[in-house]
């Protein structure tokens, strides 16, 4: 392509601003210089295929000059980009280029063609094609979209910018292969094409090659199609604009000169779909050129860099992966980092498109005897920021966001195209000889564009917490009425104290007197007799739990007479509930409510006296305000409603959910009131991050970075401290993904398989489309930690050989499976790495059983002498039991608080700076560290009955054929009782869930709800086998090896809170395999699981489950090291994930100071 002089350059920018313009003299000057220069359509679209209709004419003077290029805004110089955004620009903020607010409109004709200048946008629910239709919508064009879905939030935020779109718009849903709905949107007054529609990632491409070219390339085929029988019709005069990629050109032979416009063979399937697509167009316009009753057809295809500046794009993309991480202070990983990259802006992308339809539409319209009746050009759309770097990218957006994000590089050379991985070609052509879009030379710069999108993000973040805020914290308390209370009459509940401000335990402990005590959560206890009395005062009796196999009652009252100081014993004994007057006693306690604190005093009915505690531990006198938790509601399902959101939500609940370290227990906390606090500190921040965010921020310095993870580990919060339901919010820890769209490519299922619905779901599928985009990157790289196992001392050895326990440490045992770390250790071994090559040495401890608190260190220490080049840092040191390197027992999770109060630091020195491979992954405890710990799955007991039940995918019974919505049977003691309280409860009669109003989970079967038994089942597996979703809540901890029993048969695990990271959560998406509620929504469980999903939802994690169970089962005993290691590795076990989830950490480099600032 000949190079275009800058005077005429300016004036092919449709609608902006010109600094001059030359006259008429000046472009017949430039026009006689060079005879070549074609029309400025022709300068738009670039070099062309060689199609025989397409001529070259003289230079459309008229055109250059005309009015609509003159209008010059004084006092504005070139572009200001103020008008690309929804929020003013800092003060102060000097941009390096600049646009007039007025020009980013679309100046297409509406008389265009045949048509009646409508625009047929394929695919405008995408990134691109919201922009472009905003765009062509703020010129008055008339604009039909279709997509296969289109978010209604995007549709009514058109119409609130845009209130005449209602008119202009017309939104079609369906698919770009469907010749039925093309011939609905393909109506007379189509004027041309935008064809968007496509499988746009790379990912998604390399899971499901197949698809990926249906769409691409029969997507496009059919549009031309129906767009060619639209021609045929009138005759027309219409256009065509394909987004094709500049990824059709193969790294190494990216054209750098005019006589290299071919693409070459491409190395992925994304790329080919994209060259493929192009051949189509050129095949239709060939064939439309030969066929004389189809009208005139000019098309254009632009080949796109990677676009960037969208806040809605996918967050799998590079710029938006960077920045999520970035903002929620997640790890930042990529491949490589020294790619050099093109980067275009959002809007200068759709600028593009403006251009090049301007051009065919001009084309379009001009008469002449001799124009041709077809016209096809292809090009590279180049911004000018040809040189940017991955890495400096990352370092453009860290420094912008503030962010303490750990930095991830992946060495290149593997096979993924992913974008986490950069994987984008190195273009060894410069920008002045490769063929490109050369209006597009004073694009958006890169600081500036990045400066642009950092404060889009932060704009959003900002008004996502206002509505929260809004939604969440603004409405006043509901006034409790009777009713409510009345429904307190048959409840269990749960009575937490305040004393001095801190919560305590009401209980009877043992047949004594009502105590105060520390012990969380408060054992249960009954109301009955709840009644309204005629001066409207609400009356309970409460008694606590009888010691077991004792038929007494023990009622909270008092003992006439009151002594001067009101001071009693608190206890009835062998009270029953008819002899409570005659023994002279008092057992009424009015009901005086504070919604707004959500707490209630307990008065004697017919006295001035309230309980109150007088000590933190010892006898209560009365004056007692106190919190009721209500686990368990008898009766109809609407018993819940009972209370207010801060009265029916205890502080045991924020206690569990918001806290790792503190023993403090705050009597009025709540998770709603810690929800509101984090809402307003996150809008806080974001509001002073906003109004300090400038050039300048560029300027602030980095934290060094460093290996070692401790620092960080420690200052790292609970996930979603960032808030989870925030739009920029890392998805790496939360089971909320979207489980439908996982990729289907070939699955290979056992030979002996029968084809069920279930099986045949999986082989249509990959298990690729299960793992993590970052984590799939470092499997495709190919490269795990060689790990050495460390030899025990000569006192463990003897243990380990002659020992009854020591000889049988490797074996699984009926109870008390503690073994995970022998089956890690075995496949280690038979894996043969020498102490030379290892990366890691892994030291064996096997915990719960004999003597490993003491074996630990003992053998930590013989490694140091005893293995070469020994590193700390390099160590795997695996934690089976419950509280993993803690090393200790409680349980409750604040007893063990109260024992490493000192947080991390309270660890052995050669625990700290370890790599653990722990079963335990709980967020609220001192006991793990997230991102420096591997989550492992235990080792189930029942893993011999699981393989011989469940061993064949066709074993598993497909979800639709189910008839147990959900189940859950469990123990209620340690952190967790209040919650498993609540699950187990009757909410719904028989038969309810069919009728629950806005039901969409419909299967074979009627289904129903068993809790705390096996609704007549013969054994557990039997219960798993029929039931669709199983609970998993936390108990003393958040694991338990129930979770890998259920997701072995094909239960779905129903996930109750935030409080624990589940095995291999950073390599694999748990959205995909799980469903998650909040303890604030167990009253609707039923509810929420029949009218949140479909079956095809059910279904589809279902199928995602089979294709990732592997990763929790362990290997039986006696199996030969060849099988063992086949299936702990090779066929992606527990050991697959481990390791490559170790390579994870291992690339990671670490921030190096501990303050955070983050809500």
């Amino acid at each position: 392509m000949q190079h275009v002089p800058q005077e005429a350059y300016s004036m092919a920018r449709p609608g902006y601003t010109l600094v001059s313009l030359p006259s008429k003299a000046r472009v017949k000057k430039l026009a006689a210089e060079q005879r070549d220069l074609r029309t400025t359509t022709d300068m738009i679209l670039g070099p062309r295929l060689g199609v025989e209709e397409v001529t070259r004419p003289d230079l459309d003077i008229n055109l250059l000059t005309s009015k609509k290029f003159q209008e010059v805004r004084p006092g504005v110089k070139g572009r200001s980009h103020e008008a690309c955004l929804p929020f003013p620009l800092p003060s102060g903020y000097v941009s390096s280029s600049y646009i007039d607010p007025t020009a980013r409109t679309s100046s297409i004709s509406h008389q265009a063609g045949s048509g009646g200048g409508r625009v047929l946008v394929t695919g405008g629910g995408g990134s691109i094609g919201k922009h472009l239709v905003r765009r062509l919508l703020s010129g008055a064009v008339t604009v039909t979209i279709l997509d296969t879905t289109f978010d209604q939030k995007d549709l009514k935020a058109i119409y609130s910018e845009f209130p005449f779109a209602r008119e202009l718009l017309h939104v079609k849903t369906g698919d770009v292969r469907d010749t039925n709905v093309l011939s609905d949107v393909m109506t007379s007054d189509v004027d041309g094409v935008i064809h968007l529609a496509a499988v746009s990632r790379v990912q998604w491409c390399l899971e499901d090659q197949v698809e990926c070219s249906n769409v691409n390339e029969k997507g496009t085929d059919a549009v031309l199609h129906a767009l060619r029988d639209l021609n045929r019709l009138d005759r027309g005069r219409r256009w065509f604009v394909l987004a094709s990629s500049r990824s059709v050109h193969d790294a190494q032979t990216f054209p750098t000169t005019k006589d290299e416009p071919e693409a070459t063979p491409t190395t992925n399937a994304y790329s080919a779909s994209k060259l493929a697509a192009e051949k189509i167009l050129e095949t239709h316009i060939q064939l439309h050129a030969q066929d004389a009753s189809g009208g005139k057809l000019y098309a254009t295809a632009l080949r796109l860099p990677n676009v960037y500046g969208d806040v809605f794009d996918h967050v799998d993309r590079l710029v938006p992966s960077i920045f999520t991480q970035a903002l929620s202070h997640q790890t930042i990983q990529v491949v490589g980092g020294q790619q050099n990259l093109d980067m275009l802006y959002i809007d200068d992308c759709v600028d593009a498109f403006i251009l090049a339809i301007k051009g065919l539409d001009t084309r379009s319209r001009r008469w002449s005897l001799f124009a041709p009746r077809t016209y096809l050009g292809i090009l590279d759309v180049t911004s000018g920021n040809v040189d940017v770097s991955v890495a400096y990218l990352v370092d453009r957006i860290v420094r912008l966001t503030r962010s303490k994000s750990p930095i991830r590089i992946i060495p290149s050379g593997g096979s993924s195209s992913n974008t986490f991985v950069s994987n984008v070609p190195e273009y060894e052509g410069t920008q002045s000889s490769a063929p490109r879009l050369s209006e597009l030379e004073d694009a958006i710069p890169i600081d500036d564009g990045l400066l642009y999108l950092t404060q889009a993000y932060l704009a959003r973040i900002e008004q996502a917490l206002t509505d929260q805020i809004n939604s969440a914290c603004s409405q006043p308390a509901r006034p409790v009425t009777d009713t409510d209370l009345l429904k307190l009459d048959d409840c269990t509940v749960h009575i937490t104290v305040d004393v001095q401000g801190q919560s305590h335990a009401l209980d009877n402990k043992d047949l004594g007197a009502f105590m105060m005590n520390e012990d969380f959560p408060p054992k249960p206890m009954k109301t009955f007799a709840t009644r309204r009395e005629s001066d409207g005062k609400t009356i309970v009796r409460i008694f606590g739990n009888a010691k077991k196999g004792n038929k007494h009652k023990r009622w909270l009252g008092v003992t006439l007479p009151i002594t001067n100081d009101g001071v009693f014993q608190g206890e009835l004994p062998g009270v029953v509930p008819d002899d409570v007057k005659a023994n002279n006693t008092l057992v009424d306690w009015e009901l005086d409510v504070n919604a707004e604190q959500g707490t209630v005093r307990l008065v004697l009915a017919g006295t001035d006296y309230q309980l109150h505690p007088v000590t933190p531990r010892g006898t209560i006198n009365l004056a007692m305000i106190v919190r009721l938790a209500l686990p368990n509601v008898m009766g109809e399902a609407n018993r819940f409603t009972l209370l207010i959101p801060n009265l029916a939500i205890s502080a045991i609940d924020y206690m569990v959910e918001y806290q790792k370290y503190s023993t403090e227990r705050p009597f009025l906390a709540s998770p709603a009131k810690a929800l509101c606090s984090r809402l307003q500190r996150a809008r806080t921040k974001v509001r002073r991050d906003l109004s300090t965010l400038s050039v300048e921020t560029f300027n602030e310095p980095r934290s060094h970075e460093t290996s070692i993870p401790r620092e960080w580990v420690d200052a790292y919060p609970a996930p979603c401290s960032n808030m989870c339901s925030l739009p920029t919010s890392s998805a790496q820890f939360d089971a909320s993904s979207d489980p439908s769209g996982v990729p289907l490519s070939p699955q290979a299922v056992g030979d002996t398989e029968v084809r069920t619905p279930l099986v045949d779901m999986v082989v249509r599928s990959s298990w690729r489309g299960v793992i993590r985009p970052q984590a799939l990157t470092v499997i495709d790289a190919g490269v795990i930690p060689r790990v050495y196992v460390g030899p025990f001392t000569p006192k463990d050895q003897e243990w380990r050989q002659n020992d009854t326990v020591g000889k049988t440490v490797h074996r699984l045992r009926p109870l008390n499976c503690f073994s995970a770390d022998s089956s890690m250790e075995l496949a280690l071994l038979h894996m043969n790495v020498s102490v030379e090559e290892s990366d890691y040495t892994f030291i064996p401890m096997h915990q719960g059983r004999d003597g490993a608190t003491e074996r630990l260190p003992r053998t930590y220490e013989f490694n140091i002498v005893n293995t070469p080049h020994f590193d700390p840092q390099r160590v795997i040191i695996p934690f089976t039991h419950d509280w993993g390197l803690c090393m200790a027992f409680d349980w409750q999770v604040w007893g063990m608080r109260a024992k490493k109060s000192g947080g991390a630091g309270k660890f052995d020195p050669y625990i700290r700076l370890t790599t653990a491979w722990t079963t335990m992954g709980d967020l609220n405890s001192p006991c793990y560290r997230p991102a420096q710990d591997v989550v492992m799955p235990p080792r189930g007991c029942l893993s011999p009955q699981l393989f011989e039940l469940f061993g064949n995918i066709s074993d598993v019974r497909p979800a639709r054929d189910r008839r147990v919505l959900v189940t859950f049977k469990g123990n209620t003691w340690g952190t967790g009782a209040v919650v498993r309280k609540k699950i187990m409860c009757s909410r719904i009669n028989e038969g309810g869930i069919t009728n629950l109003p806005g039901r969409r989970l419909i299967t074979t079967h009627p289904i129903a709800a068993v809790w705390g038994n096996y609704g007549g089942r013969p054994s557990y597996l039997a219960m798993l086998n029929d039931t669709i979703f199983c609970v998993h809540a936390i108990g003393v901890a958040g694991w338990a090896p129930r979770l890998t029993d259920a997701l072995y048969a094909g239960c779905i695990p129903v996930i109750i809170g935030h409080t624990t990271q589940f095995p291999f959560y950073d390599m694999i998406d748990w959205g995909k395999i799980s469903v998650r509620i909040e303890t604030s929504e167990i009253h609707r469980i039923e509810e929420i699981l029949v009218t949140r999903y479909t079956i095809e939802d059910v279904e589809r994690l279902q199928a995602n489950i089979m294709l990732v169970r592997d990763a929790f089962v362990y290997p039986l005993d006696d199996v030969s090291p060849d099988t063992f290691v086949e299936k702990m590795f090779h066929k992606r076990g527990p050991l697959f994930f481990a390791l490559y989830s170790t390579r994870m950490r291992m690339l990671t480099k670490w921030p190096t100071d501990a303050v955070y600032d983050r809500p």
